[in-house]
């Protein structure tokens, strides 16, 4: 990691404890991203991965995820602009704790802290909301309190 996405990884967690410090209940995503969520190193998008359209982050990650254009993992967290700004919802996709962000312009220039949710998971999730997004979504409090459940085993 270089020393500009260093820095963007201490905002971001910084950005999310905020809120989640002064109302824990208003800000159940936030905290747990922060409980559980890795860092991804950035990337710029490889050229042979068509950028996908913007403002649709969780479709574009999980298209990509579940396409054959290449072997990844579907994630999603928060991304931060390594310049400032704050941080924001967002999918992308993981292939050795690489982000592969098919819908930002100059991904190298984020951090991205977030879980892999695994392929059964996604799909079984999509299938059952009829949209994309699983933080977010209907079964978002259901994927966190099962995750929470297993990684305390």
């Amino acid at each position: 990691m270089n020393s500009a996405n260093d820095r963007a990884v201490r905002l971001l967690r910084e950005h999310l404890a905020i809120g989640v410090k002064h109302a824990p209940e208003r800000y159940p995503i936030e905290k747990f991203i922060l409980t559980f969520g890795r860092h991804f190193l950035p990337a710029a998008l490889l050229p042979v991965i068509k950028r996908g359209r913007a403002k649709q982050c969780y479709q574009n990650a999980a298209d990509l995820a579940l396409g054959d254009e290449l072997k990844c993992d579907y994630a999603e967290g928060f991304a931060y602009d390594v310049d400032g700004g704050f941080p924001f919802g967002h999918a992308w996709c993981v292939q050795r704790r690489t982000a592969i962000d098919p819908t930002l312009k100059s991904p190298e220039r984020y951090a991205y802290l977030g879980v892999i949710v695994p392929r059964r998971v996604l799909i079984e999730t999509l299938e059952k909301q009829g949209h994309y997004g699983i933080l977010t979504g209907e079964l978002g409090d259901e994927f966190m309190q099962s995750w929470a459940r297993r990684k305390r085993r």
